[in-house]
């Protein structure tokens, strides 16, 4: 899949008839100096300006096409993200009309240069090229409000977090500021801007850890405040990669938060993705209570699950599930070889 941060700026109708008429115009007074005296020069120069501008406004269309994913490319997981961010009907539509643009384009072009080739009077070269260069214009005119879309579209895709789905991944799930950007630092080393308030991620940010010259991805995921009905952006991005991209959660739980953090942890046991607690911000607590908060959340993890307080351990946790699903993967690719 070809990265979202790489797609080209999306001007407006105006610069790109711009653009291709001057590209068109140049064309002639580079051509001008050794292929004026050619009988018919008139039909000659303009032959060459309506096929150069119509090749540039082709490949300026044809490029964004190229550049923008099609939807139907994509995996579940990026076209549940993308539609968090806009309208997925909306943008199909845009690159649809920037194809037919492209289409017609190429029509008229073809349509012109036939004409052309047969007339033989000046002035009716002149008004073929004036014909196809008022066409050329009117189609991109009427698509400006697709580029517009795009460009708004691309100002949202070029921050797009480049996930490797291929990878075990591991999703670091919890309320905002309980400490889960804290913990994915220590696990990775990344340099994360960690802040004393809520919402400090305000995308998927993506890590790794290093283990047997493999990579483990770890993606910490904006808080999820556990209101379905009233996600905002932030929170949408965190309950779809935890749903379809997770293949183990550690669940980070806040030792002094007050909040009802289990209502969330239980929505998120019933995902049915293997899980852990870590249980932050223990020091801050003392012993008897960190003891009994521990117990509390056994309870309701159940026998399976771990229950962590410190990162070492949540590592430990990360490695050996990643061992469990690597064997399985190992053992997919031997049965399909076979």
């Amino acid at each position: 899949m070809k990265g979202f941060n790489d797609l080209p700026e999306i001007s407006d109708a105006n610069t790109y008839i711009s653009i291709a008429f001057e590209r068109a115009k140049k064309k002639i007074k580079n051509a001008a100096n050794k292929d004026k005296a050619k009988e018919k020069w008139f039909k000659v120069s303009e032959l060459i300006r309506v096929e150069t501008a119509g090749n540039v406004l082709s490949s300026r269309l044809g490029e964004i096409l190229d550049s923008f994913p099609k939807i139907d490319e994509l995996s579940e997981f990026n076209k549940e993200l993308l539609g968090c961010f806009f309208s997925i009907r909306d943008y199909k539509r845009s690159l649809a009309r920037i194809a037919n643009a492209k289409a017609r384009i190429g029509k008229i072009q073809k349509e012109i240069l036939r004409k052309l080739k047969k007339t033989e009077k000046p002035f009716e070269s002149m008004k073929l090229r004036k014909e196809a260069f008022g066409r050329f214009a009117s189609i991109m005119r009427s698509i400006d409000n697709a580029f517009y879309n795009l460009e708004q579209y691309r100002r949202s895709l070029k921050d797009f977090p480049l996930v490797k789905e291929e990878l075990f991944s591991v999703c670091i799930a919890g309320f905002p500021n309980v400490g889960k950007s804290t913990l994915m630092k220590r696990l990775s080393g990344a340099n994360i801007e960690i802040n004393n308030y809520s919402f400090t991620t305000k995308k998927l940010l993506i890590n790794f850890i290093k283990y047997r010259e493999q990579l483990i991805q770890l993606i910490d995921t904006p808080g999820n405040l556990d209101r379905k009905d009233k996600m905002n952006l932030i929170e949408k991005q965190a309950d779809i990669a935890v749903k379809k991209l997770a293949n183990f959660i550690v669940f980070v739980y806040d030792a002094t938060d007050v909040r009802n953090q289990e209502g969330l942890l239980i929505k998120t046991i019933k995902i049915g993705k293997p899980l852990c607690v870590y249980i932050s911000k223990t020091d801050l607590i003392d012993d008897v209570k960190a003891g009994a908060l521990k117990e509390k959340i056994k309870k309701i993890v159940g026998k399976e699950s771990l229950v962590l307080t410190n990162p070492k351990d949540v590592e430990d946790a990360i490695i050996s599930e990643f061992n469990k699903w690597l064997g399985k993967e190992i053992k997919k690719n031997k049965e399909r070889k076979s």
